[in-house]
């Protein structure tokens, strides 16, 4: 792309120009080398703007929006996706536009401007079906479910699911049709159904274990294991950790390996907690916060410390208490929670 860029300068084509820097600069995004991919997409986009090369200008500000989502800035984000999917609408491109503000709203979500977020997905979920572009579609029907349920609308939220399921179940993708199952499941358990939570769970299970991946499988058996402790099944649950632990064990060492030991470890924690064997609680606690520090999880290893603090405060180590929770709020604020 850059012989191509050089090319394009020797002979005053602007719009190709504009076009290699967005492939440049889009290759260091794929790098994440963000710095480097603002630069050459921050230059594609004045190149391509002027010259009303809006294809070149969609896509660079595109990504440029993914980049301050990346970095955090989410207000910034979702000002370029909101621009991007008026870009691209400009230039027929409805999926690209369907795309941005599917983006736009799960960034809306985490500023908690839940009415911006429900237009962004509802309008991404219009174009996507009206196009028959039924998969894009049913992850608009999951982020829309989320929604629901954040809003305490449960029905509205298994319609959404069911939708969805449906949608995935129709072209064969059994990974995704198991990911809204999961959805179901913890819809399911939020209100309170243990048994259809479980059915759902394990209905998931079984996908996974057929084609995986593995994190999904060691993730479902950790919301299995939850279930049955919501039912007062301690056995059943720890076998479903335990089962979690030893195929977390098998995965290559490195920080995604730590992170899923580390939230594991956290769970039998907080099992342990609930069915008052505090005796196997500290130690928990403790592989945790070691593991998150690992795996570069500062929110984790703030519930970590957290929780030891609490456990030292019931032991009446105040002193200890008082330490550990300070940790923890220092960690908190210094990622912004």
């Amino acid at each position: 792309w850059r012989e191509s860029y050089r090319r394009c300068v020797q002979i005053g084509d602007s719009a190709g120009m504009g076009a290699a820097l967005g492939n440049i600069g889009a290759g260091y995004y794929q790098s994440n080398e963000l710095d480097s991919a603002d630069h050459y997409l921050a230059r594609a986009r004045a190149i391509a703007e002027p010259i009303r090369d809006w294809r070149t200008a969609g896509n660079a500000v595109g990504t440029l929006a993914e980049i301050q989502s990346d970095r955090g800035a989410l207000g910034r984000a979702a000002d370029l996706y909101t621009l991007a999917a008026d870009i691209r609408s400009r230039t027929g491109d409805a999926r690209g536009a369907a795309a941005d503000r599917n983006n736009l709203g799960l960034i809306a979500g985490q500023l908690g401007d839940l009415r911006r977020a429900r237009r962004a997905f509802d309008s991404a979920f219009a174009s996507n079906r009206a196009a028959g572009r039924e998969e894009p579609a049913a992850a608009n029907l999951i982020n829309l479910g989320n929604l629901s349920s954040l809003e305490g609308d449960y029905p509205g939220a298994d319609a959404r699911y069911r939708e969805a399921l449906a949608l995935y179940r129709a072209h064969g993708n059994r990974v995704d049709a198991a990911s809204v199952l999961r959805a179901l499941g913890l819809l399911a358990l939020q209100r309170g159904d243990y048994h259809q939570a479980l059915e759902r769970f394990t209905e998931a299970l079984g996908v996974y274990r057929q084609t995986g991946p593995v994190a999904d499988e060691i993730d479902v058996r950790r919301e299995i294991s939850l279930t049955h402790a919501a039912m007062g099944n301690l056995e059943g649950a720890l076998i479903q950790l335990r089962r979690a632990e030893a195929l977390a064990g098998h995965e290559r060492p490195g920080p995604d390996q730590a992170a899923e030991l580390a939230q594991l470890a956290l769970a039998h924690a907080d099992l342990a907690v609930q069915f008052n064997i505090y005796a196997e609680v500290e130690q928990h606690y403790v592989r945790a916060e070691k593991l998150f520090r690992e795996a570069g999880d500062s929110r984790g290893q703030a519930d970590a410390e957290s929780g030891l603090g609490l456990l030292l405060a019931l032991r009446s180590d105040f002193h200890g208490a008082l330490t550990r929770i300070s940790l923890a709020l220092r960690t908190q604020e210094a990622i912004g929670d």
